[in-house]
């Protein structure tokens, strides 16, 4: 028998192990990509699945901070667009602003559209506030889309399945066999001792017990 063939009779049962555990893992990778697959794939532009709210603001405000809502833990709000009709009424400056940092500043007086296709973005938890610089009429509106957050299913790894975490016999018993350059090794018999003697030991002509 070969180097070659005793090595592979050793490495065998541990190269089959290795694979078991590369293909469980290489499973699980697997499915964590598709799920972030999925998560990016639905995070394009705006469409009929898509959950659309408007947030008008109309009459006279004072000059304070104003909470237009809360967003949800589940959620992120994606502005899509500002529209405000501000010179005919005489709509003073204003701040959008989420939990206190400002994402949007509009000038007094003012008409305009902006298109914001969803670059404002309002996080879960955050809250959605309007300071007006001065008392004032408003008219205006919030566009927004509530992206509802995707629940990735997530494959716990529980370990390795029941005949797998099973006792696994790694060892050849054919390699516990000893050969020698001859063939088969043999034991060689317990060593005897002679009862004789050498030489043999003369037998008495005389007996002892006779008188």
């Amino acid at each position: 028998m070969g180097l070659l063939d005793e090595l592979d009779k050793v490495l065998k049962p541990h190269s089959h192990r290795l694979n078991e555990n590369l293909a469980t893992q290489g499973n699980l990778i697997h499915g964590r990509l598709e799920g972030i697959q999925n998560a990016v794939d639905d995070l394009g532009r705006p469409d009929f699945g898509d959950h659309w709210f408007r947030i008008p603001l109309r009459g006279k405000l004072a000059a304070e901070p104003i909470e237009l809502g809360t967003v949800p833990m589940n959620e992120v709000w994606a502005v899509q667009a500002i529209a405000i009709n501000g010179q005919v009424l005489k709509t003073p400056a204003f701040t959008l602003q989420g939990s206190g940092a400002i994402v949007f500043a509009a000038e007094k007086e003012k008409n305009e559209y902006q298109n914001i296709s969803g670059n404002i973005v309002f996080m879960p938890g955050e809250r959605v506030e309007l300071i007006p610089a001065a008392e004032g009429v408003f008219a205006a509106t919030i566009s927004i889309i509530r992206r509802q957050i995707p629940d990735i299913p997530r494959r716990a790894q529980m370990g390795h399945s029941a005949e797998r975490i099973e006792a696994t016999n790694t060892h050849e018993p054919s390699r516990d066999v000893i050969e020698s350059r001859t063939g088969q090794y043999v034991e060689p018999a317990p060593e005897t001792h002679s009862e004789v003697g050498e030489p043999p030991l003369a037998v008495p002509s005389v007996d002892p017990t006779q008188p």
